[in-house]
């Protein structure tokens, strides 16, 4: 479940009443898994790193163990800027002839003024501590390099990203994707042609020899994209 601070400020990044709903959740959940001396559903907590939370990280953390979760995971998160999505935006249309929607919306400026040795202090008191469950950051980073993840966004951390040939996202349509950030490029759709029939059709492959072809493996607007940091090669020094 995500989770990115307490009440006014989670609710003010996430909507009106999703912190109480967040809670309300864990509990119940909870209460559930003793009545049936279950370990199941595994449950856990995605926060969100942002310049209006990074401070209270600590915190939040501390607080997360009356949820009882099974890991609490802080993402760095994933950033653009202006010319990331313009860059984005003309590869994809002179390549894949694909006008684009979503990159533009993590464009939030969350990453602004964030300070990156008194974040890398942070997390690592955040791991430095027991919780009682796991506490894990993704990506994994050279401390030094935090501040230029968030101010230099046109810096890579990442590159070679293999998700065109190890995953693919269903959308609640039907509509078949690749990357689960950016579904603009559709490989076609499950209520039309089976998926085995997509994921290895005309579309799919052509999607995958454009990437391959890029420098670093990766189009111009997954600089930040959190599947390039998950699967994404780790570029030395980062």
């Amino acid at each position: 479940m995500s989770l990115d601070a307490f009440q006014e400020t989670n609710d003010a990044m996430r909507g009106k009443g999703s912190y109480d709903l967040v809670v309300k959740g864990f509990r119940a959940i909870s209460r559930e898994k003793k009545k049936q001396n279950s370990v199941y559903p595994v449950m856990g907590i995605v926060t969100t790193v942002t310049n209006r939370n990074y401070q209270d990280l600590a915190r939040l953390a501390e607080a997360a163990r009356e949820f009882n979760p099974d890991i609490h995971i802080f993402n760095l998160g994933t950033y653009t800027n202006d010319n990331i999505i313009a860059a984005q935006r003309r590869f994809m249309k002179e390549k894949l002839d694909t006008d684009i929607d979503c990159l533009a919306g993590y464009n939030t400026g969350y990453n602004n003024g964030i300070d990156g040795k008194r974040l890398r202090a942070i997390l690592e008191n955040l791991h430095g501590r027991d919780y009682g469950h796991p506490v894990i950051t993704v990506p994994t980073l050279n401390p030094d390099k935090v501040h230029t993840y968030y101010a230099d966004l046109e810096t890579p951390v990442r590159n070679h990203c293999i998700v065109p040939w190890c995953q693919a996202n269903i959308n609640y349509n039907g509509d078949v994707h690749f990357c689960a950030d950016y579904p603009d490029y559709i490989l076609g759709n499950i209520k039309e042609r089976p998926f085995t029939e997509i994921y290895n059709g005309d579309r799919a492959n052509r999607f995958r020899k454009v990437i391959h072809a890029c420098e670093g493996g990766m189009f111009p607007g997954c600089l930040r994209c959190y599947q390039n940091m998950l699967f994404g090669k780790k570029i030395w020094g980062y």
